[in-house]
């Protein structure tokens, strides 16, 4: 829509087993994905303006009004996240890319 662009992206989590062992797939539900949501915040870092829920693989995809954006995630006890916190501009009819890697802290 005019004056709106994208925010996309896509989260990765891992690891998802303490022991992975050949022949047997662990990945994430979509329950994992879910549990990892995204705020966007007005540039003062307060007011929230969308929470972001991935999809059940991890992909997100929402219209912003044009302008300039504060995301985080909420801080975990235990891992890490790399890609957030992040300042992001939306463009009008761009969409503009943000990948997160979150690191589960199974061991």
């Amino acid at each position: 829509p005019a004056g709106a662009g994208i925010l996309q992206g896509s989260i990765t989590l891992g690891p998802i087993c303490p022991v992975e062992r050949e022949g047997e797939e662990c990945l994430p539900t979509a329950e994992m994905y879910a549990a990892r949501k995204i705020f966007v915040y007005k540039p003062d870092k307060k007011t929230l303006v969308e929470t972001i829920i991935p999809g059940t693989t991890g992909r997100f995809a929402i219209y912003l009004p044009v302008g300039s954006y504060y995301v985080d995630m909420e801080k975990q006890a235990v891992g890490g996240v790399s890609g957030l916190p992040k300042t992001i501009t939306i463009e009008e009819r761009s969409a503009t890319l943000l990948n997160v890697d979150v690191d589960t802290g199974i061991r």
